[in-house]
Protein backbone atom coordinates (compact mmCIF):
# COMPACT_ATOMS: atom_id res chain seq x y z
CA UNK A 1 0.00 0.00 0.00
CA UNK A 2 1.45 3.04 -1.10
CA UNK A 3 1.64 6.28 1.62
CA UNK A 4 -0.57 8.91 0.64
CA UNK A 5 0.42 12.08 -1.81
CA UNK A 6 0.73 15.50 -1.19
CA UNK A 7 -2.13 16.44 -3.27
CA UNK A 8 -4.03 14.27 -1.12
CA UNK A 9 -2.99 15.62 2.05
CA UNK A 10 -3.17 19.15 0.95
CA UNK A 11 -6.45 18.70 -0.09
CA UNK A 12 -7.87 16.94 3.47
CA UNK A 13 -5.77 19.94 5.38
CA UNK A 14 -7.76 22.83 3.25
CA UNK A 15 -11.13 21.21 3.85
CA UNK A 16 -10.42 20.70 7.66
CA UNK A 17 -9.13 24.72 7.73
CA UNK A 18 -12.34 26.19 6.47
CA UNK A 19 -13.17 28.76 8.07
CA UNK A 20 -17.16 27.95 8.30
CA UNK A 21 -16.18 24.50 9.69
CA UNK A 22 -14.12 25.41 12.35
CA UNK A 23 -16.49 28.20 13.56
CA UNK A 24 -19.05 25.60 13.64
CA UNK A 25 -17.35 23.16 15.59
CA UNK A 26 -16.47 25.60 18.18
CA UNK A 27 -19.91 26.76 18.10
CA UNK A 28 -20.84 23.18 19.05
CA UNK A 29 -18.52 22.58 21.41
CA UNK A 30 -18.32 25.86 23.43
CA UNK A 31 -20.72 25.01 25.95
CA UNK A 32 -18.60 21.87 26.56
CA UNK A 33 -15.48 23.56 26.49
CA UNK A 34 -16.50 26.42 29.01
CA UNK A 35 -18.07 23.63 31.38
CA UNK A 36 -14.99 21.92 31.52
CA UNK A 37 -12.65 24.95 31.66
CA UNK A 38 -14.77 26.38 34.83
CA UNK A 39 -14.42 22.68 36.57
CA UNK A 40 -10.67 22.50 36.12
CA UNK A 41 -9.04 25.42 36.17
CA UNK A 42 -9.80 26.29 40.20
CA UNK A 43 -8.38 22.94 40.18
CA UNK A 44 -5.50 23.66 38.60
CA UNK A 45 -4.67 26.95 40.52
CA UNK A 46 -5.01 24.91 43.87
CA UNK A 47 -3.03 22.65 42.62
CA UNK A 48 -0.25 25.61 41.95
CA UNK A 49 -0.62 26.57 45.35
CA UNK A 50 0.04 23.40 46.87
CA UNK A 51 3.17 23.46 45.06
CA UNK A 52 4.27 27.14 45.67
CA UNK A 53 4.08 27.15 49.24
CA UNK A 54 5.47 23.51 49.50
CA UNK A 55 8.55 25.21 47.36
CA UNK A 56 8.63 28.46 49.19
CA UNK A 57 8.63 26.09 52.27
CA UNK A 58 11.32 23.92 51.37
CA UNK A 59 13.31 27.31 50.43
CA UNK A 60 13.87 26.94 46.83
CA UNK A 61 14.98 30.20 45.14
CA UNK A 62 12.34 32.77 43.35
CA UNK A 63 13.99 32.08 39.94
CA UNK A 64 13.66 28.12 40.23
CA UNK A 65 9.63 27.93 41.13
CA UNK A 66 8.45 28.18 37.23
CA UNK A 67 10.48 25.48 36.82
CA UNK A 68 8.70 23.00 39.67
CA UNK A 69 5.73 24.77 38.71
CA UNK A 70 5.98 23.52 35.17
CA UNK A 71 6.88 19.93 36.85
CA UNK A 72 3.81 20.19 38.93
CA UNK A 73 1.30 20.93 35.99
CA UNK A 74 3.15 17.94 34.16
CA UNK A 75 2.63 15.74 37.08
CA UNK A 76 -1.25 17.00 37.59
CA UNK A 77 -2.04 16.51 33.35
CA UNK A 78 -0.42 13.19 33.76
CA UNK A 79 -2.47 12.28 37.44
CA UNK A 80 -5.96 13.25 35.23
CA UNK A 81 -4.86 11.98 31.59
CA UNK A 82 -3.76 8.22 32.50
CA UNK A 83 -4.76 5.57 34.05
CA UNK A 84 -2.69 4.25 37.16
CA UNK A 85 -0.25 1.95 35.85
CA UNK A 86 0.62 4.04 32.91
CA UNK A 87 1.22 6.69 35.59
CA UNK A 88 4.12 5.89 37.26
CA UNK A 89 5.44 5.38 33.84
CA UNK A 90 4.91 8.54 32.70
CA UNK A 91 6.40 9.81 36.08
CA UNK A 92 9.43 8.89 35.56
CA UNK A 93 9.83 9.90 32.29
CA UNK A 94 8.65 13.63 33.14
CA UNK A 95 11.11 13.32 36.26
CA UNK A 96 14.23 12.20 33.96
CA UNK A 97 13.20 15.27 31.95
CA UNK A 98 13.74 17.71 34.60
CA UNK A 99 16.26 16.39 35.96
CA UNK A 100 17.90 16.41 33.22
CA UNK A 101 17.02 20.35 32.83
CA UNK A 102 18.58 20.66 36.23
CA UNK A 103 16.36 20.30 39.03
CA UNK A 104 16.69 18.46 42.46
CA UNK A 105 15.62 15.08 42.95
CA UNK A 106 14.55 15.73 46.73
CA UNK A 107 12.48 18.61 45.28
CA UNK A 108 10.65 17.01 42.53
CA UNK A 109 9.69 14.34 44.94
CA UNK A 110 8.88 17.71 46.85
CA UNK A 111 6.42 18.74 44.15
CA UNK A 112 5.27 15.37 43.23
CA UNK A 113 3.90 14.71 46.49
CA UNK A 114 2.22 18.05 46.26
CA UNK A 115 0.36 16.86 43.14
CA UNK A 116 -0.44 13.06 43.33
Amino acid sequence: MPVRSEAYRRAKYKAKNNADVIRERFSDQKENMDAQVDAQFPLLVQMENNVKAALEGAGVTTILIPFYLNFGRECWRIKNRFGSPACNTEYDIAYAKWEARGLTSPMLDLVKGAVV
